[in-house]
């Protein structure tokens, strides 16, 4: 496991962030086992690794998080929590791919997970079948020739559409795949060191408002929590005592 560049807390909840640009950690975290809201994980990976691959420079192919959740979730509770998280980033996780496992590290238990941005959807399309080339035939023969055969009769042009017995023209169905991608984790960066640190906390406090509506839809009761007094470890060198909610 790399390092991870943004520990972030806020009221007890807990999220590691980084985003990815080594495709051997998305292979490497899949290795495992793991869960998926695709049925077909690894073609789905590989669709957007190579897309990320060929189209872009940045090579962001995906967001790692690591979520802390309480240790009396349930199994289906905690993948209920993962879905509802991810619901909570965007709808739009109903179709865009994410991938996530459970681990424990030392008492505390986490949430793992691939977030990739890049919306896959088709398109269906119908076009005209056209000819890809010019065609002639001898006239004496009836056989397929070149222009410059003396006896060359052009039947068709490149570009013709084609006919069918009826005279009218075929028609056939393309499937166009799309690749949309929204930012759904990012906090806008700034020279100035102030704005920078707002901003930041401005994503924090948004990252831990959807595990706390996670964690309120997973969870029916409210003494479901109990709070204890720690201190953590802020982004931007800035420590704090905070009250945490006990997941340990």
């Amino acid at each position: 496991m790399p390092a991870i560049t943004s520990k972030i807390y806020n009221n007890g909840q807990y999220v590691y962030y980084k985003p990815i640009k080594d495709k051997t950690f998305i292979y490497n975290f899949i290795t495992d086992k793991c869960f998926s809201n695709h049925s077909n994980l690894n073609k789905s990976i590989n669709t957007l690794v190579n897309y990320e691959e060929k189209n872009t420079r940045s090579k962001n192919y995906c967001i790692f998080l690591r979520i802390m959740y309480p240790k009396d979730l349930s199994k289906n509770q905690r993948h209920d929590f993962v879905k509802k998280f991810m619901f909570e980033v965007s709808m739009h996780y109903k179709k865009i791919l994410f991938v996530y496992k459970f681990v424990q590290i030392g008492k505390g238990n986490y949430a793992d997970i691939l977030a990739f941005e890049r919306e896959l959807y088709t398109t269906e399309h119908e076009e005209d079948v056209v000819y890809k080339r010019d065609m002639y035939i001898n006239k004496k023969t009836g056989r397929t020739t070149n222009k410059k055969d003396p006896n060359a009769v052009q039947i068709c042009k490149k570009g013709e559409v084609k006919l069918d017995k009826k005279g009218k023209p075929l028609k056939i169905k393309t499937y166009i795949k799309s690749k949309k991608k929204t930012r759904y984790f990012v906090f806008f960066s700034n020279k100035n060191e102030e704005k920078k640190k707002a901003n930041f906390n401005k994503f924090r406090l948004r990252l831990c408002f959807y595990i706390s509506s996670a964690l309120s839809k997973v969870s029916a009761y409210i003494e479901y929590f109990t709070l204890k007094y720690a201190k953590r470890s802020y982004a931007f060198s800035d420590i704090r005592t905070i009250n945490t909610q006990y997941y340990n």
